[in-house]
């Protein structure tokens, strides 16, 4: 019954490299990766069994590889391994490891680890070196309607005089098809609107109005 819809996207343009298809290849979840503390952090953890061994860690919180691997940046050769901290680790696309004599021949090295971003390193994130970031889901009760009991009402007048007696978001009928709710009705003597509002299992909304009176 819908009509058809299309989903259009914008492609990802990645920076030219010279080495051809990588031995390895990390596309970067940004969720993940904006919980660790830099770069350097998120490729020893995302590339499983690939950096472990060339990736050291000095006593400054500072990262460097030995002399056979080299780091690219959007396709450019890193001077010194630090560069890694002027990114963001959310802004790190794609991650791919490659050796070779291709990669011997242009870069020097045995191997290069190539790290991909969105272009965004116009920030330092060095305040990241000894913290973590997390988004952490808050804890919510849900509201619960106040209904007072005849006694309550009797104490404050204002509780008597309500302009709704009765709101419940989740009324689900059962296998009959009925469903019943309690609340106590006011001592005013009025009359008063029921309106239901829902949808069916099948998407199609309902609305219901009634009335009934209330007398002494």
């Amino acid at each position: 019954m819908l009509k058809e819809v299309r989903v259009k996207a914008q492609k990802k343009n990645y920076a030219f490299v010279g080495y051809g298809i990588p031995d390895y290849k990390y596309v970067i979840d940004k969720k993940e990766a904006i919980k660790k503390k830099n770069v350097a952090y998120l490729i020893e953890d995302e590339c499983f069994g690939v950096i472990a061994p060339d990736f050291v860690m000095n006593s400054y919180q500072y990262f460097y590889l030995n002399s056979t691997t080299g780091i690219l940046i959007d396709g450019f050769l890193a001077i010194e391994e630090n560069e890694l901290l002027a990114i963001a680790p959310e802004d790190v696309l794609k991650i791919e490891v490659t050796s070779g004599v291709v990669v011997d021949a242009l870069y020097g090295k045995s191997r290069v680890i190539s790290v991909f971003t969105n272009g965004n390193r116009s920030k330092l994130v060095y305040d990241r070196l000894h913290a973590v970031k997390v988004n952490i889901d808050g804890f919510y009760t849900p509201r619960v309607f106040y209904s007072p009991t005849p006694d309550q009402a009797e104490l404050d007048y204002k509780l008597e005089v309500r302009n709704t007696l009765y709101w419940n978001p989740y009324v689900h009928p059962d296998k009959t098809g009925n469903a019943t709710v309690n609340y106590y009705n006011t001592k005013v003597e009025t009359k008063v609107k029921v309106a239901l509002e829902g949808i069916t299992a099948t998407g199609i909304p309902v609305v219901k109005n009634t009335y009934y009176t209330i007398k002494k």
